[in-house]
């Protein structure tokens, strides 16, 4: 991918706040890592969503207590489900200049929805369909990631990287693991030691609360579908399920619906973390449902405690 200088005369203002949110009480042992979650940034060729990414990166290099670990919640382009081969690879192209000209640092992926490749382009042609990029081909490609879910050791932690998107009927996609998935997540779990805090990482919310408010109050049974197949996943019981037997699993990590909430339940932390694009990089309103554009730092502790504080970013 090409790499370039990006003006810095073009890039958004950063309103350098930090709002605290602290998860687990830190306990008397010492940080084991800390990195940034930066999740649906929806880049695409243009100056706000160019700009706001750039100064994103350019707030987590400018942190006063430096980060060990980047990590990409997913979304990282505006859209590859519905656009053509030109369009997508503009969108990929734009998203790792920008990452690459920014801090050195080793980066996680994770892929979300709005990465797969022509999932909802309707009937594509042939020559589309056997287009090894098709699907997420293009996104492990653009990514460099051998695998769409997969396990990274940092810092006495284990990182768990789901895959959240699976092909849909009702929908472009649905937010599930497949049954391989599955199999492959209760053997990492069952093949982890006990002492090993684990933490997941999956696009869209294994658990939500925030999902059920997306339509308001009285969502119509077309907006219920969309709240039970693709905001959460719609398979949470049997993961739920899974997780209670591994009491090594403290914190999961997840974005996708743009809006942040933190939930305690049966043992795990659920934080889903705001998006960078805030309402997908609107200049007229740029909160969406009350949250604004944002990241997280997360401190993780070798004793399986952890704290997150919210950083946010301001859009021109």
């Amino acid at each position: 991918m090409e790499r370039r200088t990006f003006l810095a005369s073009t890039m958004a203002a950063l309103v350098a706040a930090g709002l605290p949110q602290v998860g687990a009480a830190p306990g008397a042992h010492r940080r084991a890592l800390r990195l940034a979650y930066l999740t649906d940034m929806h880049v695409e060729p243009g100056l706000r969503p160019e700009a706001g990414f750039a100064r994103s990166l350019e707030a987590v290099a400018a942190l006063p207590d430096p980060v060990d670990l980047l990590v990409n919640g997913g979304d990282a382009v505006f859209s590859a489900l519905a656009r053509d081969a030109t369009d997508v690879a503009a969108q990929f192209r734009t998203f790792r200049r920008i990452l690459d000209a920014g801090p050195r640092l080793p980066v996680m992926h994770c892929i979300g929805n709005h990465d797969v490749w022509g999932w909802g382009l309707g009937n594509p042609p042939d020559y589309t369909l056997s287009d090894p990029r098709y699907g997420k081909g293009w996104a492990l490609d653009a990514l460099e990631l051998e695998s769409p879910y997969y396990q990274v050791d940092r810092g006495h932690w284990r990182f768990i990287v789901l895959d959240s998107t699976y092909p849909g009927a009702s929908f472009d996609y649905q937010a599930r693991l497949d049954d391989a998935q599955f199999s492959w997540l209760e053997g990492v779990l069952t093949s982890t030691p006990v002492t090993t805090p684990v933490c997941l990482i999956s696009h869209i919310p294994l658990v939500s609360v925030a999902a059920r408010h997306w339509f308001g109050a009285e969502p119509s049974g077309v907006e219920r579908g969309v709240i039970e197949e693709v905001l959460v996943h719609r398979d949470a019981g049997r993961v739920v399920a899974l997780l209670e037997d591994h009491p090594g699993v403290k914190l999961a990590l997840s974005g996708h619906l743009h809006m942040e909430e933190r939930i305690e339940f049966r043992g795990v932390t659920y934080l889903n973390v705001g998006a960078v694009s805030g309402n997908w990089w609107n200049a007229e309103t740029p909160d969406f449902r009350g949250f604004g554009p944002s990241f997280a730092t997360v401190d993780l502790f070798d004793d399986g405690s952890f704290s997150m504080e919210r950083h946010s970013l301001a859009h021109s």
